[in-house]
């Protein structure tokens, strides 16, 4: 019988192959996407729609979406003014993640 692989199992093996600062910047990566992809849908909006509105590129939204790209200053500015919130909409931990979710 296989053993059932848990996260922590995949957390693990990650640690290896990786230094604390890749995986903080994964992580957080994950996080920006998370809450950028929560926003949008939120407004029903498609990736192009919410490019449009940012004056960005569909194919940099869904970078940034898939945790591919971690956006600069200037282009959350851009996501958050499209969003019609502050750049501090994306809040630096999980615990606050979902307090920054808006209608």
């Amino acid at each position: 019988m296989r053993k059932k692989i848990t996260w922590d199992d995949k957390k693990a093996a990650l640690d290896l192959r990786f230094s604390r600062e890749e995986l903080e910047l994964m992580e957080y990566k994950a996080h920006i996407a998370k809450i950028v992809v929560e926003n949008r849908l939120r407004r029903n909006w498609s990736q192009a729609e919410l490019a449009q509105k940012a004056g960005l590129h569909q194919s940099q939204i869904a970078r940034i979406e898939n945790g591919e790209q971690l956006p600069n200053s200037q282009t959350l500015g851009k996501i958050a003014k499209a969003f019609e919130m502050s750049v501090g909409f994306i809040p630096k931990d999980e615990e606050a993640a979902g307090e920054a979710v808006f209608a």
